[in-house]
């Protein structure tokens, strides 16, 4: 789908319940075009953010994140903008615009033991409930 017809919106209720101990990176929502990633819903560490632009920009959710905590995130993608709201609270608008766009909601660990983490070391994310709608 694009953003530049229509209105796509995704709602995702999840948490982030561990981290890798050496690179603790995972991301949990994404928006992903063609053959990269769009946007990701990512945490790391104890900062929750939204990133874009090949990770070059980002869009902080909260940083002070604690493993467990249940969270809503929905992003809505309409008139070549992604609009983001945390918790209910809107975030702000992301200048993107694109075609061949699709959701992806997980677990997509950021590390590996080329990165330091042994055996033993996992992200995880629980998905609570997910809804997606386009218009």
């Amino acid at each position: 789908w694009s953003n530049r017809a229509g209105r796509h919106v995704l709602t995702v209720d999840d948490a982030f319940t561990e981290l890798p101990s050496v690179k603790p990176h995972v991301v949990g929502v994404q928006i992903h075009g063609g053959s990269d990633d769009v946007l990701q819903v990512r945490l790391e560490g104890t900062e929750l953010a939204v990133h874009y632009e090949d990770g070059d920009k980002r869009l902080l959710l909260t940083n002070g994140y604690a493993l467990g905590t249940r969270f809503s995130v929905q992003i809505v993608a309409a008139d070549s903008t992604v609009k983001i709201v945390y918790n209910g609270v809107d975030k702000g608008n992301l200048p993107l615009s694109g075609t061949t766009w699709y959701w992806k909601v997980g677990c997509y660990c950021q590390s590996n033991p080329d990165k330091g983490d042994g055996e033993g070391n996992f992200g995880e994310v629980a998905v609570y409930s997910i809804s997606s709608t386009h218009t």
